[in-house]
């Protein structure tokens, strides 16, 4: 799905804003998994580092809520 929002961020799709906020949840409900959690980390990090137009905003709320309890 990282792949799938890279490329749909670059042509400016509609339905990029969805497949970020499936990924955002999937993060932040899936606290227990280590190895995903890692996964998505990396992920987040190279797209946040490719795609400057993404929001961090969107992620950054509800991971710090999330690491909080």
């Amino acid at each position: 799905m990282f792949k799938l929002l890279d490329k749909f961020s670059a042509e400016k799709n509609q339905a990029a804003p969805s497949i970020y906020k499936t990924l955002i949840f999937s993060l932040v409900e899936n606290p227990k998994d280590q190895t995903t959690r890692e996964l998505f980390l990396t992920n987040f990090q190279y797209l946040f580092e490719t795609v400057k137009s993404i929001p961090i905003g969107l992620l950054v709320d509800p991971f710090v809520k999330s690491n909080q309890v």
